[in-house]
């Protein structure tokens, strides 16, 4: 009975962990699209004030 116990009580945390995992994961995938994001802005601004400062 007790291995059995002791068999469920480490799937519930390889459950757990795979889940704090899933959330990392999920987490990191969504600064690096921020970071995209940002990168995309900063060149958009710099393509913005190049025409700005010289206009064709």
């Amino acid at each position: 009975m007790r291995s059995w116990q002791a068999a469920i009580g480490r799937a519930e945390q390889a459950r757990a962990a795979a889940s704090a995992a899933e959330q990392t994961t999920a987490r990191m995938k969504a600064a690096l699209s921020r970071t995209d994001a940002a990168r995309a802005a900063d060149r958009l601004a710099a393509t913005w004030t190049q025409q700005e400062e010289d206009p064709r």
